[in-house]
């Protein structure tokens, strides 16, 4: 309970810095919540902080005035990248394509 408490101090301290950026990625990091998996809560509540943390990032380093769409977009596919992600390494099956050409571009192959 002693770590709920600390990323909900965390969550309000972020609010308080970047209302519109903190509203965007909580919007987007909700989408973990709503997936039909049969991950944990633990492992839910880590992905959806990290999808929180990267849409808050990317909301930040934008105009104010586009900083929650910004977010949003960016907390909700990070949710969709790191839920494929999670379910692909507890299984024998390799990462999906669209995954692999992305790390692939990121090298600087192709």
């Amino acid at each position: 309970m002693e770590q709920n408490g600390i990323v909900v101090l965390l969550v309000a301290c972020l609010a308080v810095l970047d209302p519109p950026s903190s509203v965007g990625a909580a919007g987007g990091c909700l989408f973990f919540a709503m997936n039909p998996t049969n991950d944990s809560v633990f492992r839910k509540s880590m992905l959806a902080v990290v999808s929180f943390i990267l849409g808050y990032s990317a909301g930040v380093a934008v105009k104010p005035e586009n900083s929650m769409w910004v977010s949003l977009v960016v907390s909700s596919v990070a949710v969709v990248i790191l839920g494929t992600i999670s379910r692909t390494v507890g299984s024998d099956r390799g990462l999906p394509l669209w995954i692999s050409e992305i790390i692939s571009i990121l090298r600087g192959g192709r």
